[in-house]
């Protein structure tokens, strides 16, 4: 497992920051094995979404739809579709409102593909936005307002093969969108979990990268909406269900009662003076619909275990910068000083 970085970007608008994501995992053994243009031209072999303008622009018709890709990932098992919308406020070009797909085997060849028509794949779940191929939902912000934030991007170019990318607002660091496919980590999950992985993507709500009441934003899984932290449990299996994953909060007993260790009350680490970064667990409880329980330790995720600012980094080695903090979370980091 090798971490590769990207940060302190500055895209101009959505489609911009979208477009280097892309861009970058390619560098890392990613392909687009399929696209179209949002006009005119598409590919089931190509990538034709060769400039953020491509993906800046939707079709002046209902629904308003533009270009799309298919990501596949190095192992060229998993794929990911990805389409540009108009948002809710009818802003063409404003690249804010996005949907993505994810299929874990069968791949994106199916459907009616076209210019502004993404391909199905018989085991896809959506993990941002809603609709269907032909009528995408216009209103599920992925992206703040152009010019407002900050990108960074992080990925393993190694197996199991994961990435993060994340923007956040100028001058406060506030998260604004999250998008991570989060392989577990060896020895921590079921020994039969053919998919040990966690899909989480997050934008245009205040709860992004936050431990809160379930929504579409928050860390625990919301088990009414497609969106928020989902995964696979017994895929492969009879009885495979994608479903609803949450992030599971630490609590300790103390002379009042319970309280929350973690995110937030542990502090800082009393022997080395530094802050520790706790594993984050991803899990299901019994009171939902089956099947639930265990599904392993994140490798990309790990709770803040004491009050800091937003895009200030954490050091758990002195001096080193290796974390950063967003909301509840902190993430592998570059070392670098966060632009903000």
């Amino acid at each position: 497992m090798t971490l590769r970085y990207n940060c302190n970007l500055s895209p101009a608008y959505g489609a911009d920051a979208m477009y280097q994501f892309k861009q970058w995992l390619k560098g890392y053994g990613y392909t687009v094995v399929a696209s179209g243009d949002g006009t005119t031209n598409y590919s089931m072999s190509a990538d034709l979404v060769i400039s953020p303008s491509l993906l800046s622009a939707v079709r002046g018709t209902t629904p308003q739809v533009g270009a799309w890709f298919v990501l596949q990932a190095p192992d060229g098992q998993r794929q990911w579709a990805v389409q540009v919308v108009n948002d809710a406020t009818g802003i063409s070009g404003s690249s804010r409102a996005w949907r993505i797909k994810f299929s874990r085997a069968a791949k994106f060849t199916g459907g009616t593909p076209s210019a502004y028509q993404v391909p199905s794949a018989t085991d896809e779940q959506i993990i941002w936005g809603g609709g269907t191929d032909a009528s995408p939902s216009t209103g599920t912000i992925l992206f703040a307002a152009m010019g407002t934030y900050k990108l960074a991007m992080v990925c393993d170019d190694a197996p199991p093969y994961g990435f993060w990318t994340i923007t956040y607002a100028n001058s406060t660091g506030v998260p604004a969108s999250f998008w991570m496919h989060d392989p577990l980590l060896a020895g921590t999950y079921p020994t039969l979990d053919v998919e040990p992985y966690v899909h989480y993507v997050a934008g245009g709500t205040n709860q992004v990268l936050q431990w809160a009441a379930p929504s579409n934003g928050s860390l625990c899984g919301n088990s009414t909406s497609a969106l928020g932290p989902h995964g696979w449990y017994k895929a492969g299996m009879t009885g495979a269900t994608w479903q609803a994953i949450s992030a599971l909060a630490l609590y300790a007993w103390n002379n009042v009662g319970v309280a929350q260790a973690a995110p937030g009350d542990l502090g800082t680490n009393s022997h080395a003076g530094v802050d520790d970064a706790i594993p984050l667990f991803w899990g299901r409880d019994i009171s939902q619909t089956v099947p639930a329980g265990w599904k392993g330790v994140s490798t990309f995720f790990r709770w803040r275990t004491a009050g800091r600012t937003n895009a200030t980094t954490m050091s758990v080695a002195p001096g080193t910068q290796n974390y950063i903090v967003f909301a509840d979370v902190v993430l592998n980091w570059d070392g670098s000083t966060p632009a903000l």
